[in-house]
């Protein structure tokens, strides 16, 4: 099932939105505070949420400031929801894809938290982004790690809280059991990821793969787990007027020689 499909329904958004508020949420713990440490000074700006969801960060960008949150969801009951919760006279929830938008070069940022790897066509995904961002404007993404994605029904256990990666060069469609519904994510690997990006016109400024803090840790299996094998990947871009490729292919070699540097074998 398309993800947006298991979003259309209300009992389906009403175990997402428990899970979401859980104390040790992948998003509240590792995801949210990642994305809001990449995002530039807000104060002033305009601000596009791609993905909205229940409207968390759109309704904190507003309170810290943005002139204007346009926060975008394809799901009707989560902007519903979303409304339901949050009400700033500087947040504007639509329900719309970004592929659809018409404007170009409206926003000055543009973030979108654990999206992508439910997007089918990444390339039509980050060319929209693209386009309606100014010259320069930062986008910030987050997505579940490539590692997670390749094998996703994969099921660790108190202990032995490791993740099995399996067919990671295999980049497709992957089906499994999300939340009681059968969803679909897209597999792709870090180095397409990067590639889509660059193709797209934008140049990577940031990545990171955070790591649960101690007291967490201390008191979740799943942040326990998440100690270990990373479960969230996310980048800090920014529009570039035009691509460059030299400079682009010389930025990717930078990366992948700083991932191999800081890459630590496993005892």
């Amino acid at each position: 099932m398309n993800i947006s499909e298991a979003f259309e329904k209300r009992d389906f958004v009403e175990r997402f939105e428990q899970r979401r508020e859980a104390d040790d949420s992948i998003n509240k713990t590792l995801d949210e505070p990642t994305v809001w440490d990449l995002l530039p000074a807000i104060l002033g700006r305009t601000v596009v949420d791609i993905g909205c969801g229940l409207g968390h960060i759109a309704n904190r960008l507003a309170v810290a400031g943005a002139r204007s949150v346009v926060a975008l969801d394809p799901s009707p009951a989560m902007i519903e929801r979303a409304k339901a919760r949050f009400s700033h006279d500087r947040v504007e929830f639509r329900v719309a894809h970004v592929e659809r938008m018409d404007p170009e070069n409206a926003f000055d940022v543009a973030v979108s938290s654990m999206v992508v790897h439910f997007v089918p066509d990444l390339p039509a995904f980050l060319a929209a982004a693209w386009r309606i961002l100014r010259p320069g404007g930062v986008f910030v993404f987050s997505q579940r790690h490539p590692v997670r994605t390749c094998n996703p029904s994969h099921v660790s256990v108190p202990h032995d809280p490791s993740w099995q990666v399996a067919n990671y060069f295999e980049e497709s469609y992957r089906d499994y059991t999300w939340l009681e519904e059968r969803v679909r994510l897209y597999h792709r690997t870090f180095e397409t990821i990067l590639g889509n990006l660059w193709t797209a016109g934008f140049s990577v400024d940031s990545v990171r793969e955070p790591r649960p803090t101690l007291p967490y840790v201390q008191t979740s299996d799943r942040l326990r787990e998440a100690e270990l094998i990373p479960m969230v990947l996310a980048c800090r871009c920014s529009k570039l007027r035009q691509p460059e490729r030299p400079k682009l292919l010389a930025l990717t070699a930078q990366v992948l020689r700083h991932l191999r540097s800081t890459a630590k074998p496993r005892s």
